[in-house]
């Protein structure tokens, strides 16, 4: 008797001592709310069991990397896509999908070695599972049966038998036991690592213009992070979520950014500064009616996507910057078939930001006089003889300015079209806009004028009281 109880003590030995994962239950067929709330269970009949570097694969559409530890007698329900294919926290979410014709799960070890292997057969028809009723295949003493879903939970005693057609397929190894009889309710035991997260985004952007962001993981087995639920905060009300997300501002001014990850157990932050700069960019044209693009700014300005407009359209390709205090000429050819047409600047937003009626600047350096971005520039103001609707002098600066904007102040105005002043200044202002090349004929017929003005205002001799041509 005693030999028989040393022999049954040496051949069980083995298998309590050392732990075994297998692949328990197998939900291929999804569940009644969604067909892709696929999931797979296994459970360690053993001891603690690290399962870092564990891989689970069908050979085509699935190969999941497993990472944490699998507790004695508990089991790990790994879920498709999210948290929501089962009841229950799951141990990993992995992507890819189990098709309803069947496959072979092999699960190996890191080393590579075979720790469980479950060949469904054509239709799964080897292990069971209903795809109408959604019933699950689940791996009991007597075998693999169909029955109710049980994720994290003892499997069912009892159920429908597959039937196994007597094929290569069928050879399946035999499995132990691991059942006490009891139902088990588990903690899932997750490595004990730590999260961080990098932004990776630039440090100034511009006012309606996409700003990218990237968050890195780091800390956590790939598969865990890749895991990983994201959600941003822009700083100015905005959030958004996902891994790879962008921000648009409407105001200038620096902003924190801070994102926030989740799964499971795993929480991190990060935070970004970003400076968000307004886009000081003005327009005129020269006397060959071509634009010019003016950056008033003391930094670089991204005109990428930003679009002229007078009867045609022109926009900026990607990757147009403007250097500070830098003009561009655009050929009014490709915005305008009319010098006198309005031509209007709009940034990636849709909103004007700059306008010309027509305006003319002798000389790039002149559009520095543009008090602030998002001004009207008006036409410059030509010389007339009408006084009588001039109800104010203002002073003006001795130089000749060559536009005006409509934000400048009183001091900087000279007059308004059809007004003059007998200011030196403003006589100044008012010839700034006549080209060059007509002053000579001006002044040509200046001179006839006073001739023929002379001729007619001579002043006859006192002596001399006859009429004109009489003696």
């Amino acid at each position: 008797m005693l030999r028989f109880l040393f022999l049954a003590i040496v051949l069980i030995l083995p298998n309590t001592l050392l732990a075994s994962v297998t692949i328990n239950e197998v939900a291929w067929m999804g569940s009644v709310d969604s067909a892709n709330d696929e999931w797979i269970e296994l459970y360690n009949d053993g001891a603690n069991v690290s399962v870092d570097g564990w891989t689970l694969s069908d050979g085509q559409n699935l190969d999941i990397t497993l990472a944490g530890a699998v507790g004695a007698l508990e089991y790990a329900v790994l879920e498709r896509t999210d948290d929501g294919s089962a009841p229950g926290s799951a141990f990993l979410i992995y992507t890819g999908a189990l098709g309803n014709d069947g496959r072979t799960l092999t699960l190996r070890r890191a080393d590579g070695g075979i720790e469980d292997q479950v060949v469904g057969g054509s239709d799964w028809q080897n292990i069971g599972g209903d795809n109408t009723t959604k019933e699950t295949a689940q791996y009991t003493n007597g075998g693999w049966v169909t029955g109710k879903a049980t994720p994290g939970t003892k499997n069912i005693t009892t159920g429908s038998v597959p039937s196994v057609e007597d094929d290569d397929d069928s050879d399946i190894d035999d499995q132990e036991d691991s059942d006490d009889g009891k139902n088990i309710y588990v903690s899932l035991v997750e490595p004990d690592n730590e999260l961080s997260l990098t932004i990776e985004a630039a440090k100034t952007g511009y006012v309606n213009q996409p700003v990218a962001l990237k968050v890195e993981p780091t800390g956590l087995g790939e598969r865990i992070m890749d895991s990983l639920n994201y959600t941003w905060n822009f700083g100015d009300l905005a959030t958004s979520s996902g891994q790879e997300v962008k921000a648009h501002y409407s105001h200038p001014g620096t902003y924190v950014v801070v994102v926030e990850a989740k799964y499971t157990k795993y929480t991190a932050r990060a935070r970004h500064a970003i400076t968000i700069l307004p886009t000081t960019v003005t327009l005129a044209k020269n006397q060959d009616g071509d634009i010019l693009v003016q950056n008033n700014a003391q930094y670089e300005v991204n005109l990428s996507g930003f679009t002229l407009k007078g009867n045609k359209v022109v926009t900026f390709p990607e990757h147009t910057f403007l250097a500070p205090k830098a003009t561009m000429v655009v050929s009014n050819k490709k915005v305008a078939d009319y010098n006198s047409t309005m031509i209007m600047l709009y940034d990636r937003g849709k909103d004007m930001i700059a306008s010309s009626l027509g305006a003319y600047l002798e000389a790039p350096s002149l559009a520095e006089n543009v008090a602030a971005a998002k001004t009207e520039i008006i036409p410059v103001v030509r010389a007339s003889s009408n006084t009588k609707n001039l109800e104010e002098t203002v002073e003006v600066d001795d130089e000749p300015i060559g536009i005006i904007s409509a934000t400048t102040t009183t001091k900087e105005i000279a007059a308004r079209p059809g007004e003059a002043s007998a200011s030196p200044g403003l006589a100044a202002a008012t010839t700034a806009g006549i080209p060059n090349e007509k002053l000579p004929y001006l002044g040509l017929i200046g001179l006839i004028t006073i001739g023929i003005l002379a001729l007619y205002t001579k002043v006859p001799k006192s002596e001399d009281k006859q009429p004109f041509g009489l003696k």
